[in-house]
């Protein structure tokens, strides 16, 4: 039986050695140019995925806002209504609701039917009594926001789809 004992030193010159290959394999690997499926990809080569800048999103995911997969934000429900507080609303999409008012207590309930809404995000703010409030919502789950008055509510949908008035 062959017995092979590796010291602290030559241990130590080993991770070395490895890490300084790696770390000159990436450095060449990154954006070089050269094929990916040889050298690898950074996400300026990937298709179908959005990037911070807005760019590269699937088709299904374009719309006006900053990432380039929201849709236009909106204070109407599908039926042009404006949205309003106590109202029970389901959401045609996934999206971003937000809310907010001059007077204490700003409250989003969500759930997966209209009886078992359950409070999700909420905000007291007793100082300079301002509130306000936002939460993802998911598609297919219905939603209500409490406020008091004056308020504004706003959907920002991911995609498109509106929120349906109940």
């Amino acid at each position: 039986m062959v017995t092979i004992n590796i010291g602290r030193k030559e241990l130590i010159v080993f991770l070395g050695i490895l890490i300084l290959f790696l770390g000159v394999g990436f450095g060449v690997a990154y954006n070089s140019g050269a094929d990916p499926s040889v050298m690898g990809h950074d996400a300026g080569e990937l298709a179908g995925v959005c990037r911070t800048d807005g760019t590269g999103c699937p088709p299904g995911l374009g719309g006006g806002g900053s990432l380039g997969m929201f849709g236009e934000k909106t204070n109407k429900d599908s039926g042009g209504s404006t949205l309003v507080t106590g109202a029970i609303y389901f959401a045609e999409s996934d999206g971003v609701l937000v809310a907010n008012t001059a007077y204490y207590g700003a409250k989003i309930f969500e759930g997966d039917t209209v009886s078992n809404l359950v409070e999700v995000a909420s905000d007291y703010n007793y100082e300079n009594g301002h509130s306000s409030v936002s939460w993802i919502v998911s598609k297919g789950s219905y939603v209500k926001v409490e406020l008091g008055s004056p308020r504004s509510i706003w959907w920002k949908p991911i995609g498109s789809g509106g929120l349906v008035k109940q």
